[in-house]
């Protein structure tokens, strides 16, 4: 099956998740995990993590934290009995995903052995550490082979990584994808690294959304407790030190496209045009999608009426070559 990945990502309250909305409601495109955000590529203990240690980085001890990290991760992304719904529940659109994702892991592994390194004993607390120091010591009398507490993994080559990366992505994306669209994704990858965090994707373009920060810090003070909304300065220097960190050198790569979430919302046309000649798909009349704008108009220009004037001064000065003007 041959398909595009369309993905869209932004720094955190940026409009990048109306953009995804839009194209959701165009109905052309397959989304296999709606209004949720799919980001196994970057997360902690995700793709590029596992990557990290299989092709650069292999010791005994960071094979063994990437392997529970991704059982971590697993049960985060499916676990269905979180009450205080922190975890991403993303089994409820793929009943599949927590057996699919468990038997890519299991494909990766080459080796299982009982073990212990100075790492995870350091780890330990008091009373592990002194039941295994007695289940050692008893072991030194027994003929049977000892199996330590700790159950540790090798994984296998990159190439072979890579293989099944690409089959379970095929399995996830493909086998519900019966009219063979191309798949839309909602924070798939990091704005940081817009090309290479989609790397595992087929034929992935990287829709990357920048707003205003005078809107951005507006919306953080109403409901930013993730970012620093409780202080002009520190978001100040926040928001340069994170654009500092996004890889620019990546934007001229094909596969990538910044655009302003104010261009979206004021020039609607022009930029849906430019959307869809990026990912090279025909274009299409907005007034044919059942897209409410109005929605991203009024979210433009918030700071005039709701920062304080030293606030908008203060980012204004510091964070000039950001703004939209």
């Amino acid at each position: 099956m041959n398909y595009k990945t369309i993905n869209t990502v932004g720094t955190g309250y940026s409009g990048s998740s109306a953009i995804y909305e839009f194209l959701q409601k165009t109905n052309l495109f397959y989304d296999p995990f709606p209004n949720s955000q799919f980001s196994i590529s970057y997360d902690p203990g995700g793709l590029i993590d596992l990557e990290i240690v299989i092709k650069n980085q292999f010791t005994i001890n960071k094979s063994k934290l990437a392997h529970d990290k991704f059982l971590e991760l697993i049960k985060f992304y499916c676990d269905q009995k979180n009450k205080l719904n922190i975890g991403k529940n993303l089994i409820k659109y793929n009943k599949d995903l927590s057996y699919l994702l468990n038997k890519f892991l299991n494909n990766i592994i080459t080796l299982e052995y009982y073990g212990e390194t100075t790492f995870l004993n350091f780890k330990s607390n008091i009373y592990e550490k002194l039941k295994f120091k007695i289940y050692d010591y008893l072991c030194r009398f027994k003929k049977e082979k000892r199996k330590n507490r700790n159950k540790l993994f090798l994984f296998c080559n990159i190439n072979d990584f890579e293989k099944e990366v690409k089959k379970l992505f095929s399995e996830i994306f493909e086998k519900n994808n019966l009219q063979n669209k191309d798949v839309i994704l909602e924070q798939a990858g990091t704005i940081f690294n817009p090309k290479s965090s989609l790397k595992y994707f087929k034929n992935p373009y990287n829709l990357c959304v920048l707003r205003d920060p005078r809107d951005i810090y507006t919306e953080l003070k109403r409901k930013g407790f993730k970012f620093p909304s409780y202080s002009v300065e520190i978001f100040c220097d926040w928001y340069d030190n994170i654009f500092r960190k996004i890889n620019f050198d990546e934007k001229s790569e094909k596969e990538v496209l910044f655009l302003n979430f104010e261009d979206f919302a004021l020039n609607k046309q022009e930029t849906i045009n430019k959307i869809f000649d990026h990912i090279q798909l025909e274009r299409i009349e907005i007034n044919k999608v059942n897209f409410d704008f109005r929605r991203c108009e009024n979210n433009i220009n918030l700071y005039k009426s709701e920062l304080v004037k030293s606030e908008i001064e203060y980012i204004e000065k510091k964070l000039r070559k950001y703004l939209y003007l």
